[in-house]
Protein backbone atom coordinates (compact mmCIF):
# COMPACT_ATOMS: atom_id res chain seq x y z
CA UNK A 1 0.00 0.00 0.00
CA UNK A 2 1.44 3.37 -1.03
CA UNK A 3 1.60 5.94 1.81
CA UNK A 4 -0.33 9.17 1.38
CA UNK A 5 1.95 11.89 -0.02
CA UNK A 6 2.43 15.13 1.92
CA UNK A 7 0.15 17.90 0.67
CA UNK A 8 1.60 20.38 -1.75
CA UNK A 9 0.77 23.65 0.00
CA UNK A 10 1.32 25.79 -3.07
CA UNK A 11 -1.14 23.83 -5.20
CA UNK A 12 -3.59 23.07 -2.40
CA UNK A 13 -7.03 24.43 -3.31
CA UNK A 14 -8.24 24.42 0.32
CA UNK A 15 -8.24 27.46 2.60
CA UNK A 16 -4.85 29.12 3.08
CA UNK A 17 -3.10 28.57 6.41
CA UNK A 18 -3.70 31.38 8.89
CA UNK A 19 -0.45 32.77 10.28
CA UNK A 20 0.01 35.70 12.62
CA UNK A 21 3.01 37.83 13.59
CA UNK A 22 2.63 39.30 17.06
CA UNK A 23 4.65 42.11 18.64
CA UNK A 24 3.98 44.52 21.47
CA UNK A 25 7.42 46.19 21.39
CA UNK A 26 7.80 47.03 17.67
CA UNK A 27 5.68 49.31 15.50
CA UNK A 28 3.70 47.70 12.69
CA UNK A 29 6.03 49.31 10.13
CA UNK A 30 9.10 47.60 11.60
CA UNK A 31 11.61 46.84 8.85
CA UNK A 32 12.30 43.24 9.86
CA UNK A 33 8.84 42.14 10.93
CA UNK A 34 6.53 43.86 8.45
CA UNK A 35 8.54 44.85 5.39
CA UNK A 36 10.66 41.74 5.14
CA UNK A 37 9.04 38.81 6.95
CA UNK A 38 5.30 39.56 6.64
CA UNK A 39 5.50 40.82 3.06
CA UNK A 40 7.58 37.83 2.02
CA UNK A 41 5.06 35.42 3.54
CA UNK A 42 2.09 37.32 2.10
CA UNK A 43 3.42 36.62 -1.40
CA UNK A 44 2.78 32.91 -0.82
CA UNK A 45 -0.75 32.04 -1.99
CA UNK A 46 -1.12 29.26 0.60
CA UNK A 47 -0.71 31.71 3.52
CA UNK A 48 -3.12 34.26 4.99
CA UNK A 49 -1.02 36.73 6.96
CA UNK A 50 -2.05 38.88 9.91
CA UNK A 51 0.08 41.16 12.09
CA UNK A 52 -0.86 42.28 15.60
CA UNK A 53 1.25 45.31 16.45
CA UNK A 54 1.23 48.90 17.73
CA UNK A 55 0.77 51.73 15.23
CA UNK A 56 -1.57 52.78 12.46
CA UNK A 57 -3.20 50.33 10.08
CA UNK A 58 -1.07 49.47 7.04
CA UNK A 59 -2.47 49.62 3.53
CA UNK A 60 -1.01 46.38 2.09
CA UNK A 61 -4.19 44.46 1.15
CA UNK A 62 -2.42 41.12 1.52
CA UNK A 63 -1.72 41.67 5.24
CA UNK A 64 -4.41 42.22 7.84
CA UNK A 65 -3.30 44.51 10.66
CA UNK A 66 -4.81 44.64 14.15
CA UNK A 67 -3.55 47.72 16.00
CA UNK A 68 -3.00 47.47 19.76
CA UNK A 69 -2.48 51.18 20.37
CA UNK A 70 0.74 52.93 21.29
CA UNK A 71 3.75 51.32 22.94
CA UNK A 72 3.70 52.32 26.65
CA UNK A 73 6.71 54.36 27.78
CA UNK A 74 6.84 52.38 31.03
CA UNK A 75 8.49 48.98 30.54
CA UNK A 76 6.53 47.54 33.46
CA UNK A 77 3.22 48.64 31.93
CA UNK A 78 4.37 47.27 28.56
CA UNK A 79 5.12 43.90 30.15
CA UNK A 80 1.75 43.73 31.90
CA UNK A 81 -0.05 44.85 28.74
CA UNK A 82 1.79 42.14 26.79
CA UNK A 83 0.47 39.43 29.12
CA UNK A 84 -3.10 40.66 28.70
CA UNK A 85 -2.79 40.93 24.92
CA UNK A 86 -1.11 37.54 24.77
CA UNK A 87 -4.02 35.93 26.59
CA UNK A 88 -6.42 37.71 24.27
CA UNK A 89 -4.80 36.91 20.93
CA UNK A 90 -2.88 33.67 21.46
CA UNK A 91 -5.69 31.82 23.23
CA UNK A 92 -8.79 33.26 21.56
CA UNK A 93 -7.71 32.77 17.95
CA UNK A 94 -7.15 29.52 16.14
CA UNK A 95 -4.09 30.40 14.04
CA UNK A 96 -2.16 27.67 12.29
CA UNK A 97 1.04 29.46 13.34
CA UNK A 98 1.74 32.28 15.79
CA UNK A 99 5.09 34.02 15.19
CA UNK A 100 6.12 36.08 18.26
CA UNK A 101 8.83 38.71 18.42
CA UNK A 102 9.31 39.99 21.99
CA UNK A 103 10.73 38.50 25.22
CA UNK A 104 7.74 39.85 27.19
CA UNK A 105 5.45 37.58 25.14
CA UNK A 106 7.40 34.43 26.01
CA UNK A 107 5.51 33.49 29.22
CA UNK A 108 2.12 33.51 27.46
CA UNK A 109 3.53 31.85 24.33
CA UNK A 110 4.99 29.02 26.41
CA UNK A 111 1.68 28.49 28.21
CA UNK A 112 -0.07 28.54 24.84
CA UNK A 113 2.27 25.85 23.52
CA UNK A 114 1.09 23.49 26.27
CA UNK A 115 -2.45 24.02 25.02
CA UNK A 116 -1.55 23.04 21.48
CA UNK A 117 -0.75 26.47 20.03
CA UNK A 118 1.98 26.33 17.39
CA UNK A 119 4.55 29.02 18.22
CA UNK A 120 7.54 30.31 16.24
CA UNK A 121 9.96 32.34 18.37
CA UNK A 122 11.86 35.11 16.56
CA UNK A 123 15.11 35.98 18.38
CA UNK A 124 15.95 39.43 17.01
CA UNK A 125 18.78 39.80 19.53
CA UNK A 126 20.94 37.67 21.81
CA UNK A 127 18.76 37.77 24.93
CA UNK A 128 20.94 35.24 26.74
CA UNK A 129 23.82 37.67 26.39
CA UNK A 130 21.77 40.76 27.22
CA UNK A 131 20.70 39.30 30.57
CA UNK A 132 24.07 37.79 31.40
CA UNK A 133 25.32 38.78 34.86
CA UNK A 134 28.32 40.64 33.37
CA UNK A 135 26.33 42.42 30.65
CA UNK A 136 25.95 46.19 30.76
CA UNK A 137 23.20 46.21 28.15
CA UNK A 138 20.06 46.85 30.22
CA UNK A 139 21.35 49.59 32.50
CA UNK A 140 17.87 50.90 33.21
CA UNK A 141 17.09 47.83 35.35
CA UNK A 142 17.47 48.21 39.14
CA UNK A 143 20.48 46.24 40.34
CA UNK A 144 18.40 44.05 42.68
CA UNK A 145 16.33 42.84 39.73
CA UNK A 146 19.28 41.69 37.61
CA UNK A 147 19.57 38.13 38.92
CA UNK A 148 15.81 37.38 39.25
CA UNK A 149 15.18 38.69 35.72
CA UNK A 150 18.16 36.78 34.33
CA UNK A 151 16.83 33.55 35.82
CA UNK A 152 13.31 34.27 34.54
CA UNK A 153 14.45 35.17 31.02
CA UNK A 154 16.83 32.22 30.73
CA UNK A 155 14.10 29.86 31.94
CA UNK A 156 11.65 31.23 29.36
CA UNK A 157 14.23 30.97 26.58
CA UNK A 158 15.02 27.38 27.53
CA UNK A 159 11.32 26.47 27.60
CA UNK A 160 10.51 28.13 24.26
CA UNK A 161 13.52 26.32 22.79
CA UNK A 162 11.90 23.00 23.66
CA UNK A 163 8.27 24.00 23.03
CA UNK A 164 8.36 26.09 19.81
CA UNK A 165 7.72 24.48 16.43
CA UNK A 166 10.50 26.68 15.05
CA UNK A 167 13.09 29.25 16.09
CA UNK A 168 14.08 32.16 13.85
CA UNK A 169 17.35 33.94 14.68
CA UNK A 170 18.78 37.16 13.29
CA UNK A 171 22.38 35.90 13.27
CA UNK A 172 24.30 32.62 13.33
CA UNK A 173 25.78 33.43 16.74
CA UNK A 174 22.26 33.84 18.20
CA UNK A 175 21.18 30.52 16.66
CA UNK A 176 23.97 28.72 18.53
CA UNK A 177 22.07 29.36 21.78
CA UNK A 178 19.20 27.09 20.71
CA UNK A 179 18.93 23.31 20.43
CA UNK A 180 15.54 23.27 18.67
CA UNK A 181 15.93 21.14 15.49
CA UNK A 182 14.05 23.79 13.48
CA UNK A 183 16.35 26.70 14.29
CA UNK A 184 16.86 28.88 11.19
CA UNK A 185 18.92 32.01 10.58
CA UNK A 186 16.77 34.74 9.00
CA UNK A 187 18.95 37.82 8.88
CA UNK A 188 18.43 41.57 8.66
CA UNK A 189 19.50 41.90 5.03
CA UNK A 190 18.00 44.68 2.95
CA UNK A 191 15.63 44.39 0.05
CA UNK A 192 18.09 45.59 -2.58
CA UNK A 193 15.35 47.01 -4.78
CA UNK A 194 14.45 49.59 -2.11
CA UNK A 195 17.81 51.29 -2.66
CA UNK A 196 18.37 50.70 -6.36
CA UNK A 197 17.02 53.98 -7.75
CA UNK A 198 20.24 56.01 -7.46
CA UNK A 199 23.39 56.33 -5.37
CA UNK A 200 24.66 58.80 -2.74
CA UNK A 201 26.75 61.76 -3.88
CA UNK A 202 30.04 62.94 -2.46
CA UNK A 203 28.82 66.53 -2.80
CA UNK A 204 26.03 66.00 -0.23
CA UNK A 205 26.29 67.97 3.01
CA UNK A 206 24.21 65.47 5.00
CA UNK A 207 25.40 62.67 7.30
CA UNK A 208 22.82 60.30 8.74
CA UNK A 209 22.28 58.46 12.01
CA UNK A 210 19.48 55.87 12.21
CA UNK A 211 18.24 54.22 15.37
CA UNK A 212 18.02 55.28 19.00
CA UNK A 213 19.99 58.43 19.81
CA UNK A 214 21.62 57.36 23.08
CA UNK A 215 24.87 56.27 24.74
CA UNK A 216 24.57 52.71 23.40
CA UNK A 217 25.03 54.09 19.86
CA UNK A 218 27.75 56.64 20.76
CA UNK A 219 25.36 59.44 19.80
CA UNK A 220 26.97 62.17 21.91
CA UNK A 221 30.34 61.33 20.36
CA UNK A 222 28.83 61.59 16.87
CA UNK A 223 27.41 65.03 17.68
CA UNK A 224 30.79 66.22 18.96
CA UNK A 225 32.47 64.91 15.79
CA UNK A 226 29.96 66.55 13.44
CA UNK A 227 30.35 69.83 15.31
CA UNK A 228 33.93 70.10 13.97
CA UNK A 229 32.83 69.66 10.34
CA UNK A 230 31.03 72.96 9.89
CA UNK A 231 29.62 72.19 6.42
CA UNK A 232 27.87 69.01 7.57
CA UNK A 233 24.28 68.61 8.69
CA UNK A 234 23.37 65.63 10.92
CA UNK A 235 20.08 63.89 10.14
CA UNK A 236 18.60 61.61 12.82
CA UNK A 237 16.02 59.01 11.80
CA UNK A 238 14.31 56.88 14.42
CA UNK A 239 11.80 56.72 17.23
CA UNK A 240 13.30 58.43 20.27
CA UNK A 241 10.91 58.42 23.22
CA UNK A 242 13.53 59.98 25.49
CA UNK A 243 14.86 63.05 23.66
CA UNK A 244 17.51 64.08 26.23
CA UNK A 245 20.34 63.38 23.82
CA UNK A 246 18.56 65.15 20.97
CA UNK A 247 18.11 68.25 23.15
CA UNK A 248 21.85 68.32 23.81
CA UNK A 249 22.54 67.77 20.09
CA UNK A 250 20.26 70.68 19.18
CA UNK A 251 22.08 72.94 21.62
CA UNK A 252 25.43 72.04 20.06
CA UNK A 253 24.52 71.86 16.36
CA UNK A 254 21.56 74.22 16.13
CA UNK A 255 20.16 74.26 12.58
CA UNK A 256 22.76 71.65 11.59
CA UNK A 257 20.63 68.98 13.27
CA UNK A 258 17.50 67.62 11.59
CA UNK A 259 15.29 65.26 13.59
CA UNK A 260 13.47 63.21 10.96
CA UNK A 261 11.55 61.03 13.42
CA UNK A 262 10.25 57.64 12.29
CA UNK A 263 10.30 57.13 8.51
CA UNK A 264 8.60 54.61 6.29
CA UNK A 265 10.75 52.49 3.97
CA UNK A 266 10.62 54.84 0.99
CA UNK A 267 11.37 57.89 3.12
CA UNK A 268 14.28 56.15 4.85
CA UNK A 269 15.75 54.99 1.54
CA UNK A 270 15.51 58.54 0.16
CA UNK A 271 17.24 60.04 3.20
CA UNK A 272 20.03 57.47 3.06
CA UNK A 273 20.52 57.98 -0.68
CA UNK A 274 20.69 61.76 -0.17
CA UNK A 275 23.39 61.46 2.49
CA UNK A 276 27.17 61.44 2.31
CA UNK A 277 28.10 59.21 5.28
CA UNK A 278 26.25 56.88 7.66
CA UNK A 279 27.16 56.02 11.25
CA UNK A 280 27.51 52.38 12.34
CA UNK A 281 28.46 53.20 15.90
CA UNK A 282 28.01 51.07 19.03
CA UNK A 283 29.56 51.30 22.48
CA UNK A 284 32.22 48.81 23.54
CA UNK A 285 30.13 46.25 25.44
CA UNK A 286 29.82 42.47 25.07
CA UNK A 287 26.37 42.60 23.47
CA UNK A 288 27.66 44.61 20.50
CA UNK A 289 30.46 42.27 19.49
CA UNK A 290 28.33 39.99 17.29
CA UNK A 291 25.40 42.20 16.25
CA UNK A 292 24.23 42.54 12.66
CA UNK A 293 21.87 45.55 12.57
CA UNK A 294 19.43 46.68 9.90
CA UNK A 295 21.41 49.83 9.19
CA UNK A 296 24.50 47.87 8.14
CA UNK A 297 22.56 46.29 5.28
CA UNK A 298 20.60 49.44 4.43
CA UNK A 299 23.69 51.62 4.16
CA UNK A 300 25.46 48.95 2.11
CA UNK A 301 22.57 48.48 -0.30
CA UNK A 302 22.52 52.22 -0.91
CA UNK A 303 26.30 52.40 -1.40
CA UNK A 304 26.64 54.78 1.54
CA UNK A 305 30.11 54.77 3.17
CA UNK A 306 30.10 54.45 6.94
CA UNK A 307 32.08 55.48 10.00
CA UNK A 308 32.13 52.45 12.32
CA UNK A 309 33.27 52.00 15.91
CA UNK A 310 35.68 49.06 16.42
CA UNK A 311 33.40 46.35 17.83
CA UNK A 312 34.39 42.84 16.78
CA UNK A 313 31.38 42.64 14.44
CA UNK A 314 32.24 45.97 12.79
CA UNK A 315 35.91 45.03 12.42
CA UNK A 316 34.99 41.78 10.70
CA UNK A 317 32.52 43.50 8.39
CA UNK A 318 34.84 46.38 7.42
CA UNK A 319 37.66 43.90 6.71
CA UNK A 320 35.32 41.81 4.55
CA UNK A 321 33.54 44.62 2.71
CA UNK A 322 35.80 47.68 2.72
CA UNK A 323 32.57 49.70 2.89
CA UNK A 324 33.75 52.31 5.36
CA UNK A 325 36.36 53.44 7.85
CA UNK A 326 36.92 51.82 11.23
CA UNK A 327 37.61 54.18 14.12
CA UNK A 328 40.68 53.59 16.31
CA UNK A 329 38.52 53.62 19.44
CA UNK A 330 35.10 54.74 20.67
CA UNK A 331 35.88 58.37 21.41
CA UNK A 332 34.52 61.47 19.66
CA UNK A 333 38.10 62.28 18.59
CA UNK A 334 38.45 58.96 16.77
CA UNK A 335 35.00 59.24 15.18
CA UNK A 336 35.91 62.76 14.09
CA UNK A 337 39.16 61.60 12.45
CA UNK A 338 37.40 58.87 10.42
CA UNK A 339 34.57 61.21 9.47
CA UNK A 340 37.06 63.86 8.34
CA UNK A 341 38.81 61.37 6.03
CA UNK A 342 35.56 60.30 4.37
CA UNK A 343 34.07 63.74 3.83
CA UNK A 344 37.27 65.34 2.52
CA UNK A 345 38.79 62.58 0.36
CA UNK A 346 36.64 61.72 -2.65
CA UNK A 347 38.85 58.81 -3.70
CA UNK A 348 38.43 57.07 -0.33
CA UNK A 349 34.71 57.87 -0.30
CA UNK A 350 34.13 56.54 -3.83
CA UNK A 351 36.02 53.34 -3.14
CA UNK A 352 34.02 52.69 0.04
CA UNK A 353 30.76 53.44 -1.79
CA UNK A 354 31.52 50.94 -4.56
CA UNK A 355 32.70 48.33 -2.06
CA UNK A 356 29.46 48.71 -0.10
CA UNK A 357 27.32 48.12 -3.20
CA UNK A 358 29.39 45.15 -4.31
CA UNK A 359 29.28 43.52 -0.88
CA UNK A 360 25.55 44.10 -0.60
CA UNK A 361 24.72 42.37 -3.88
CA UNK A 362 26.42 39.17 -2.72
CA UNK A 363 26.10 39.17 1.08
CA UNK A 364 23.43 41.70 2.01
CA UNK A 365 20.50 40.60 -0.13
CA UNK A 366 17.28 39.56 1.65
CA UNK A 367 16.53 36.82 -0.89
CA UNK A 368 18.51 34.13 0.96
CA UNK A 369 16.81 34.79 4.29
CA UNK A 370 13.42 35.05 2.57
CA UNK A 371 13.86 31.52 1.21
CA UNK A 372 14.93 30.29 4.65
CA UNK A 373 11.79 31.75 6.21
CA UNK A 374 9.49 30.34 3.51
CA UNK A 375 11.07 26.89 3.81
CA UNK A 376 10.57 26.88 7.58
CA UNK A 377 6.88 27.70 7.20
CA UNK A 378 6.44 25.05 4.51
CA UNK A 379 8.16 22.43 6.62
CA UNK A 380 6.02 23.12 9.69
CA UNK A 381 2.72 23.33 7.83
CA UNK A 382 3.37 20.25 5.68
CA UNK A 383 4.41 18.27 8.75
CA UNK A 384 1.24 19.20 10.60
CA UNK A 385 -1.14 18.44 7.72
Amino acid sequence: MTPNPKPDLESNSSKPSRVCHFTTAHQVNDGRIYYRECRTLAQQEYLQVRIIAPGLKKSDPRIEHISIGDIPKSRLIRFLKSQYLGMRFIFRNNYDLMHIHDPELLPIAIIGSYFGKKIIWDAHEDYYLQFKSTSKYRRYLPHLLHNPLRILVNSCLSLIDSRAVGIVCATKSISENYANPQTHVVGNEARIEEFGRNTPKFSSKYVIFTGTANYAHCFDEIVDAVKLERRLVLKVAGRNLDNTNLVRAKEILGSRLIDLGWLDRNQLANEILNSKVGFLTYENVETNQTNSPNKLFEFSAAGLPVVATPTLANKKWIDESGAGLLCKDFSSKSISESLHQLVHNEDIWSKCSKNAKDWSMINGNWDKSANELINLYKLILERDN
